[in-house]
Parts: structure tokens; sequence; C-alpha cells
């Protein structure tokens, strides 16, 4: 089997509204709070990183190295609109909360 990174540009949002599946059709709205990041060319040779928002500011985690990051830079882990690019970071595995009760 031979597995390869897909590199296309996936646009995740920041805030989602999602409607319930079952009566009485509810809205719930889910704020982006972490995304855990693929660097590296192929699945057997990468790192991963992890983003998370925190007090209004957004965080990396790298090991043991912590920082501060621009929330514009978040877009830059979407992955790139051209095919074969330099950038090998981009969004994994996205968790989202919610931000308040269901709204009809």
């Amino acid at each position: 089997i031979r597995y390869k990174k897909l590199s296309y540009r996936v646009v995740f949002p920041l805030e989602l509204k999602l409607r319930d599946t079952v009566e009485p059709y509810t809205y719930v709205e889910y704020s982006h709070f972490a995304v855990v990041v693929h660097v590296g060319s192929g699945p057997n040779h990468c790192h991963y990183v992890s983003l998370q928002k925190s007090h209004n500011h957004w965080l990396i985690f790298d090991d043991e190295n912590v920082g501060m990051i621009e929330e514009s830079s978040v877009q830059t882990f979407f992955g790139s609109s051209q095919e074969y690019s330099s950038n090998t970071d981009y969004g994994y595995i996205l968790f989202y909360e919610s931000i308040g009760g269901p709204t009809k």
C-alpha cells in the first residue's frame, strides 16, 4: 500500500452554525479553538504541532516550545491553493466548541 499526503487547500471556518437533524431543528453555533497540524511531505516523515485559542489569543505548541501567533496566521494551515507548494503544514484534526445553546 502506498500512502500519499494530500496537499490541496481546505478552508475550515472559524465559526460554524449547524442544524440539528431531528425536530425541533434548532441550530447550534460552534467556535474553532484548536487544530492539530501535520508538518512534513508525507505520512511516514512528519511532525505534529498544535494550535489552540486561549483567552482570545492563538498559541502554537511544538514539543516543549510554546509561542503566540496571530489569528490571521491560522489560515496558513488551510493548505496551499497550488498543487506543488513548498508549504507542508496542514491542519489535520479540527476542534470546535459550542458557544451557546440551541437557537431557532
